[in-house]
């Protein structure tokens, strides 16, 4: 087959042929390393494979082909509801699409519909069913009396070597491209997987493996091997641990202990500390009670505030009235 463009090829495919494989004839490349633009491929090497998984129709771009005008029909599009235009001929119903005429004949729209149309003309989507690798002048009495060019742009849904998800590119990027279905039916398009992945698969375990993209941060804890998982360094999975770790640190510290799920050991939960009556009030749930200890001795304010001494133990009950007259009351 020869290279076509990715549009006059997208466009005259014919979906229950998919999924079909493109090898990119002249390829482009934006400048600045941009690698996708609004989660849309846009960039694509000379040699590179795609397989086309599936078709979407985006929109559909209408020239005038007087005026050179052009407007964006919906997929949808399906003509407007009501009375026709009133340069419309009683025989040439509005929202459907016939081939024009010459163009001294224009508009009496006496040219027959296409065939197999006969008297009903084709509706948008049997139109571009129809593709021919170049749009064919059309008319249709909802949008103009004149000729029109109808360009339609898909979302094109391809797999590509060492990429992880469907990629998503326009029919309009300007490539040039070669089916070779029949002859790359062998071509295998191998899925990057994440660690976790390929440990969920515990029945292909043990197994070789490659890193094809080294970790993006520095390690959490001090190690001699993690230096070496880098991009293209080969490991040999033997199988994964079910236990969990959790990752502890001490207080006031450098240190950092990773703990297994398979500790025997006790733990005891730290007190919590409060600065201040301000602090300790936004801690009580309502309904709720706090034991606290005191540690810091703290003079008394007349009746209402007693003094306190460190080790004082007090139960803290709820909050008494409201504003800035709030007070803590608690039982000693």
């Amino acid at each position: 087959m020869e290279p076509l463009s990715f549009q006059e090829y997208i466009c005259s495919l014919d979906p229950t042929t998919l999924p079909r494989i493109l090898r990119i004839c002249s390829g482009v490349y934006f400048q600045g390393s941009v690698y996708e633009v609004s989660g849309n491929e846009c960039c694509l090497s000379t040699g590179d494979l795609l397989k086309v998984m599936a078709v979407a129709l985006q929109k559909v771009i209408c020239e005038d082909m007087e005026t050179g005008q052009t407007t964006e029909l919906p997929p949808t599009f399906k003509g407007e509801q009501g009375c026709p235009p009133l340069w419309v001929q009683p025989h040439c119903p509005t929202g459907l699409f016939q081939p024009a005429p010459a163009p001294e004949t224009y508009p009496t729209l006496r040219q027959p519909f296409l065939e197999g149309s006969k008297q009903q003309g084709l509706m948008l989507h049997q139109v571009l069913g129809r593709w021919h690798r170049r749009p064919q002048p059309l008319l249709c009495p909802t949008i103009g009396p004149r000729a029109l060019l109808l360009h339609p742009v898909y979302e094109v849904h391809a797999a590509m070597h060492l990429r992880r998800d469907v990629v998503k590119i326009p029919s309009t990027l300007e490539v040039d491209v070669e089916d070779v279905t029949e002859e790359a039916q062998h071509i295998h398009f191998a899925r990057p997987l994440l660690l976790s992945e390929v440990l969920g698969m515990e029945e292909v375990l043990p197994a070789h493996a490659e890193i094809l993209e080294g970790p993006s941060s520095s390690a959490v804890f001090k190690s001699t091997w993690v230096p070496q998982l880098q991009r293209g360094q080969r490991l040999q999975l033997h199988g994964r641990s079910h236990a969990w770790r959790v990752l502890a640190s001490a207080p006031g510290s450098g240190r950092h202990f990773l703990l297994s799920s398979a500790y025997q050991g006790r733990f005891r939960r730290r007190p919590q500390q409060f600065t201040g009556v301000q602090e300790l009030a936004a801690s009580l749930r309502p309904g709720g009670r706090l034991r606290v200890v005191v540690t810091q001795d703290c003079e008394g304010r007349g009746n209402d505030v007693p003094p306190l001494g460190v080790g004082d133990r007090l139960e803290a009950r709820g909050l008494q009235g409201n504003g800035p007259g709030t007070r803590l009351l608690c039982h000693r």
